[in-house]
Formats: structure tokens, sequence, C-alpha cells
């Protein structure tokens, strides 16, 4: 008789395979819609022009010329994307003019040598010449990176082509821009001379191992109307102004804090998080600031003034990120969660610690959804509606285990709104993020999957009718639009665990299976059975099932089976409906 799979929605990888039945244990690129499983939609290059850098932070608006614009932080760039194009907004941290002949080249080589005492760059870091004469048989002018550090008062750039002939030259009008130092793609430990602490190892050996960590570089991102307000983590606050155009680059905001973390907040302040109190130049991890109402260059509190500060109290060691929901501000730190609520009173806020053992991974981990707030912690994900509540992950196994917490701060919240999901991208023991899980907050189901992906915007008037997000290769998509990557097929897959058919007494016979779903192209089957639970598996298939297929017809034999939906060709694109599949005892042995 046709007996249908009763296999229930979500992905639960926490169980093994004969524990879990009748349920989705594995898979890739699909996704649980309305209770059924289907393949995710397909990705298409947003811009053909690619960025430099790692990025970790996107913000998408629209100025009030009707330009619509993006910005993206990398590891070693500010940009802001308009028109088709990339403008390079990265801050300038120093200026001048360099001495006399600054340059020296060699014959034949394109390393020419920079003499600028106590020049501060270090190796990929940016500098840009200008007004130079010629020497070797080259000019040195416009933007180049710093590929050696000779020493303290000497570097090396790479000029685009070699030198004629070895001198020194390059005239005494040189003018330079050093532009904010490059930040680190990834976190470390900092090993060499001087790192760790003082009487670790012998005196003259560079540190093998050490417990100093370089935090990788993350950016902070808001609007001030249509202007820009950018961090990068333990930096100066920027202000990027689009009313003077994208030639104009970021600059420093005046009176502003060093800060690890900033938001604009809805009453129209600057909100820094870990950040330089007044008279100091040393960032406290705890510390809170906030500007002057609708003035951000205000931040020294008076009777005159709105501005103000605090500190997080308890066992929290920093800060890690900051979020705005309806009537509040939550402030995460490494363990646990505060409130920061705007009052009318003198105080300006008022904050009230929520709960511990819930701290944030990343900086960019949490995300609100219609004023409830959902992100990943270290162990758990979790929510917030006025409560603080752990949720329930069947796959939480599969993405604490795996997940590389030491590169938590790569972790990226997003939104799908026409699935209802959040997706979070994370990092395993590769290179960078290279795994996803999602949680559909309408439908309560969970999944995991496998794409490089290291931010994600959702859909808005200024980028479009699609969600975009970046690889970490410099390139920008356009996320559900059509069916596959970019020109190329999206392998996609799903696997149940095994089950029985009927009571585990007798074995099952099984020779037909009807497809029920939609489909464009053609989607594969594998059936794949067992006599016994530590008994050989027999797998039959794979079968293919296209739009003209009415049914399947094949034999196999088992007490346990499982079920393996899976395409790989361009074009296709499938949604599971409900299975069925002839079945018959047959018998004991």
């Amino acid at each position: 008789m046709l007996k249908k799979l009763p296999i229930p929605p979500g992905l639960f990888s926490n169980d093994a395979d004969y524990t879990a039945g009748p349920k989705w244990i594995r898979a890739d690129k699909v996704r649980f819609w309305k209770g059924f499983v289907q393949k995710i939609g397909g990705w298409t290059n947003y811009t053909s022009n690619t960025f430099t850098g790692v990025c970790r932070a996107i913000l998408g608006w629209r100025t009030i010329a009707q330009e619509n614009t993006l910005s993206l932080g990398t590891h070693k760039k500010l940009y802001i994307y308009q028109s088709g194009a990339y403008t390079d907004i990265t801050p300038v941290r120093a200026s001048g003019t360099l001495g006399t002949d600054p340059f020296t080249t060699t014959s034949g080589s394109t390393s020419v040598s920079v003499a600028h005492t106590s020049h501060g760059t270090a190796v990929d870091d940016a500098v840009i010449f200008s007004g130079a004469a010629a020497v070797g048989g080259i000019t040195v002018s416009g933007e180049y990176t710093v590929t050696s550090v000779t020493n303290s008062n000497a570097y090396v750039i790479t000029h685009g082509s070699t030198a004629t002939s070895s001198a020194s030259g390059g005239g005494a009008s040189v003018a330079y821009q050093y532009l904010l130092a490059v930040g680190q793609q990834h976190t470390s430990y900092q090993l060499g001379w001087g790192a760790s602490t003082f009487g670790t190892g012998t005196w003259g050996t560079a540190r093998s191992v050490s417990g100093l960590v370089a935090l990788l570089r993350t950016w902070s991102l808001g609007n001030w109307g249509e202007d820009l307000i950018a961090c990068p983590w333990g930096k100066s606050v920027y202000l990027w102004d689009a009313s003077v155009g994208i030639g104009t680059r970021a600059a420093i905001i005046t009176n502003a804090p060093d800060s690890n973390f900033i938001l604009v907040t809805t009453n129209r302040t600057v909100a820094a998080f870990g950040c330089t109190p007044s008279g100091s130049s040393t960032i406290d991890p705890l510390f809170i600031r906030w500007s002057d109402v609708e003035d951000y260059t205000q931040w020294t509190p008076a009777t005159s003034n709105s501005s103000g500060t605090h500190r997080i109290g308890g066992q929290a060691t920093e800060i890690v990120g900051a979020l705005e929901t309806k009537n509040e501000i939550l402030v995460y730190t490494d363990i646990g969660l505060h409130s920061m609520r705007f009052t009318e009173s003198e105080n300006v806020y008022d904050f009230e610690h929520l709960g511990d053992e819930c701290g944030l991974i990343g900086p960019n981990a949490a995300i609100d959804i219609n004023s409830v707030v959902y992100w990943m912690g270290k162990n758990s994900f979790y929510r917030y509606d006025g409560t603080i509540k752990r949720l329930d992950c069947s796959v939480q196994d599969e993405v604490f285990d795996e997940i590389n917490k030491f590169q938590g701060r790569k972790v990226f919240a997003g939104i799908n709104s026409q699935f209802t999901e959040i997706i979070w991208f994370w990092q395993d023991n590769d290179t960078e993020n290279d795994k996803y899980v999602i949680f559909n907050f309408e439908e309560g189901t969970w999944i995991t999957g496998s794409l490089a992906r290291t931010v994600w915007a959702a859909e808005n008037d200024a980028i479009g009718n699609n969600p975009i997000a970046a690889d970490f290769a410099g390139q920008l998509y356009n996320h559900e639009d059509g069916t596959d990557n970019v020109a190329s097929a999206i392998t996609a897959y799903a696997e149940t665990g095994e089950f029985e058919l009927d009571d585990g007494e007798h074995l099952s016979y099984i020779d037909k299976l009807v497809f029920d779903g939609d489909l464009t192209g053609s989607v594969d089957f594998t059936i794949k059975t067992r006599r016994y639970p530590q008994g050989a598996e027999t797998t039959k298939g794979p079968y293919t099932v296209t739009t003209s297929t009415e049914k399947t017809n094949f034999r196999a034999r088992g007490r346990q089976w499982a079920i393996r939906w899976e395409s790989d060709a361009t074009g296709d694109h499938w949604r599971l409906g409900n299975i069925r599949i002839n079945i018959k005892k047959g018998g004991k042995r």
C-alpha cells in the first residue's frame, strides 16, 4: 500500500542516525518553509567590481538626493558604493611632507625605499604620495601598499614598473597621507619579542606562546541622517558627509572618544561602548559614553546638555556589542546582558542588569526582528522580548561543537524576511566564515549548511528587493535570485535518519515512490536500508525524478530506512511535499 513518509520539518542533528528516526539529520543549501524542505534560492553578482579586504560590516541607505548608497568596512578599508562603483573613504591618520629626496630605487627592481623618520607604518598599510619628481626612471605618485618595514625611519613600497637606475630622489615637495592602519583579518595571539607578561620565558627570546590576544578588525556603522558614522574596533569615531560627495574621506569626529563599538540612536545621539573616559587615552572596555542630543561633537556632561557616562559593573570584562530595540538599547558583555533606557531624568539613560550566562559571541551576532532580539552566545542561542529566553535548538551540538570560538567575533547575523529566517554565518576550523545556521522564527525550525559569507544585509529601498551578502574574496551577491551559484550549479541535499516503516519485527519491502511537490529540472533520491542496527548498509539509487515522472519503481528490503534527496545541476529547484512509498511486509529474515 502507498504510505506517506512522516518526516517533520527542521533539521535534527543533535541525535544519532537511528535515534533521530524519521527526521532530517543532514542537509546543505536547503530550507524548511511552510512545513516542507526545499532548495534555497540562488545568487547572482551584485556588481562586477570587487573591494579590498574581508568585509565585517555593511550598511545600506538612500541619501537626500535619492542616491542608493552602501558602506562596507573591511579589515583594510572603508568604502562607499554608489552608482556601480566603490570609492575608498578610509580615513587619513597622518599627513604632511617628507624630507628632501625620500625615495631610493634599485635598477631593475620595482621596490622603492621610503625614508621617513618615525613613520609608524606597518606591512599592508596604505600610503598616498603626491608632488614627487621622477627618480630612477619612475615617478612615485598615487596609493601604495607598504610591503616591508626596514626600521622605524624607513619602509619599502612596490611600484608598478621597474626602475631604470639606482638612485635617490623625489624632490623636496613630496606630500604623504597615511591611511588608517590596516587591521587584522583574524583574531590571533601576539607572539615575538615583547609579547606576553613580564618574566615569561628568557630575556631576549621571542615568545612562541602568549596570552595576549590581538583582535580582528570589525566596524560599527550607523546613519546620522544621510551621513555615515563609522568606528573600527578600538579606534576613533569618524564621519563621512554625504553632501560633500564620495570624493571626501571619512574624518574624525571632534571630541568623540576612541571606542570599540558605536550606535547612532533613534533619539539622535551617538553612544560609544568600550571607550576612553574623559581625560584618558586608554579604552576602558566596560565604559559607556554618549553625545548630546543632535550634537555628535558634544561629549562632556553638563547641565546644559544631555551627554553622559556609565560603567558596567559585575563580573564582565568587556562590552562585546550593543543593539537598539523597542524602548531600550541592549548592551551585551562577554557574560551577560544589560538594558540602557532613555529617560527624561538628569541621568538621561537608566541602566538595568538583565542577566548573566547569555553573553554575545561577537559584536554582530545579534539582530532585532519586530522588537524581538535574537543572538548567538558562546554556547547557546537566545531571544529577548522583555525576558531572556534560551532557544531550544535542534542543531545546537553540531554548531557549538564545530564553531571556532576563538574567531567568534566573525559571527554575523542577518535576516531573510521573505522566508522569516535569521541566518548566522560562522567559522569552523577553516580560515574564514564558511558555515551557517538558520532559525525560522515563525515556524521554529533550524537548518545548517555551508556557504562562504562574512556579512549579510536585508533588502531595503537602497539595497534592492533581495538580501545581499559578501564573500571573503571581495565580491557582493544578490541572494534569493535565480537557482544557481551565479552561473554554476548548487549542490543541495537533505537526508533523514534511519527509521522503521513497520514494527521492526518484520522486514519491509518497498517497490515504488511517488513524488509530491514542486520541481524545476530534476532531483535525485537514494534509499538506504539495514536489516539490523549494526548491520551493513545497502544503497539503492540514485533515482532521478523529473517533471514527467509519475512514479519511480525499484526494489529495496530492510528493517531500517533512510532517504536522501539531492540536486546538482544548473537550473534545478525543488520543494518536497508529502512523499509516498509503496510498502509491504517482507518476512523476518
